[in-house]
Parts: C-alpha cells; structure tokens; sequence
C-alpha cells in the first residue's frame, strides 16, 4: 500500500497500479485516510521549504543590499517645499510678462488695461492649481 501511494506522489503508477490506485480510494477508508495523512505531509514539507526560501532571500538581500533613498516617501515633503517656489517663480514670470506688454502695447499705441492682463494671468494660475493640487 505503501509503495502505490509512493509511486502515485512520483506519478510512476503503471496502467494496472491506476485501477488499483482508483479502487483502493474509493473502497478502503483506511487507504483514503493514509493517501490524504500523505498528501498533509507533503504540502506541510512543501509550505515549509518555501518559508525557508524566502527567509533565506531576505536575509541575503539584509546582508547585500543598502537601502536606497525612496523618494515616493518624501514626495510630499518635496511638493510642500518647491510648490510655494514655483508659485511665486511663475508669478514673477508673469509680472515680467506684463511689463514687456505694457512697453509693447504704449509702443504700438495700443491699450490692453492692466486688469485685462492681470485676469489673464489669474486664470493661468487657476488652471495650473487646478491642474497641480491633486499632487499634492
């Protein structure tokens, strides 16, 4: 009995050993209960090889691999930092825009209000918050 339910975990069973194999499951209670105590061994000796495994592996990464600098983990830190240097750079930059449209508007002798202009670049600002808050 011992040796089918060993050729069966090799799948070594011949032909005729399968109709044994098959009749002996179905008719001996006692040879189901061995066949399924087995097959418990088995995936027991099998879960615990993989544990093994995978504690060898984090040991050997412990051992080998220095922790990299995650940036994913101060991402918002970062944000928090450039967002308001950002925000006050395209401002300035808008400024500076402003002016050169003002010199350009008295040199063709063409008036754009200042309100105009600065509502334009409000909205800017507006879409590029609506655009970057989320990172945040």
């Amino acid at each position: 009995m011992n040796e089918l339910i060993e050729k069966y975990f090799e799948n070594t069973l011949s032909a005729e050993e399968k109709v044994t194999w098959e009749e002996n499951l179905k008719n001996d209670p006692e040879f189901k209960k061995e066949v399924e105590f087995q097959l418990e061994i088995k995936n027991a000796v099998l879960l615990a090889e993989r544990q093994k495994i995978k504690n060898e592996i984090k040991q050997f990464e412990l051992e080998n691999f220095k922790p990299v600098f995650q940036l994913r983990k101060y991402f918002p830190y970062l944000l928090q930092f450039l967002w308001p240097l950002f925000h006050y750079s395209f401002i300035f930059l808008i400024k500076i825009n402003q002016h050169k449209a003002c010199m350009l508007n008295t040199m063709t002798l063409i008036q754009i209000p200042k309100f105009q202009i600065r509502e334009m670049h409000i909205k800017k600002i507006r879409l590029l918050n609506k655009l970057l808050w989320p990172m945040i």
